[in-house]
């Protein structure tokens, strides 16, 4: 149904139109200043955990809300980052190579597309209690303005965590962020979410009022994986 009525709008529309169309998809210019702030001393006596060596069929199956189950799983990897793609949606969401999310990909619902330019690094490694990061960028949907965003990050604690997949060892890591647009005020937007050095990614993520747990994993290689 959803293909019939856009072939309809197509066909109903002008050859000028049909280029305003295409054009107003496309994504605004421009580019945030990325990784403003990263604490890089290792406190004395911390065993930092390192960035995760993850592969192509490495899978993650997350239940959202109690009710919907996300499955994601890498289908590429280069020296360009890292492409997860969802079992029933195929919507691409693409890493780049430190692991900070850049873009959304949906395929033919392409007012599904968004951008974070340079990237939204929402980890950053050696990972340990206590560090803090910032990011802006530029996040874009398609035929919009694009909308700058300041993202503050703080792991403040490492505790165990138990969700269906099992208990996992984390860094719990709190996530502020606030759009950054002159003369304005906005709440700040808080997430909470805990990554999981043994499975490579979150366990658990608390946002918006909505709680994701992870209720399975396989990571290539990995006797370990549940």
């Amino acid at each position: 149904m959803r293909s019939t009525v856009l072939v309809t709008l197509a066909l109903a529309t002008s050859a000028s139109g049909a280029l305003i169309s295409c054009a107003s998809r496309s994504f605004a210019p421009g580019e945030g200043r990325g990784l403003v702030t990263v604490e890089t001393q290792i406190p004395r006596g911390v065993t930092p955990a390192p960035k995760p060596r993850l592969r192509v069929g490495d899978r993650f199956v997350y239940r959202r809300g109690g009710a919907l189950r996300i499955e994601q799983t890498i289908v590429e990897h280069d020296e360009n980052g890292i492409v997860l793609e969802e079992a029933s949606s195929h919507l691409r969401t693409r890493l780049g190579t430190d692991l900070q999310q850049v873009a959304q990909d949906s395929g033919e619902e392409w007012w599904l597309d968004k951008e974070l330019v340079p990237g939204d690094w929402q980890l950053t490694f050696p990972l340990w209690p206590g560090k803090r990061w910032a990011c802006e960028f530029l996040l874009k949907r398609r035929g919009e303005d694009a909308l700058p965003v300041l993202a503050k990050y703080h792991c403040d604690r490492a505790e165990d965590i138990t969700t269906p997949a099992g208990t996992f060892a984390c860094l719990r890591i709190w996530r502020i962020a606030r759009p950054l647009i002159e003369g304005r005020k906005f709440l700040d937007q808080a997430t909470l979410f805990w990554y999981a050095p043994e499975v490579g990614n979150f366990v658990r993520r608390f946002e918006d009022g909505t709680l994701t747990e992870l209720e399975e994993f396989v990571r290539q290689g990995d006797p370990d994986s549940r």
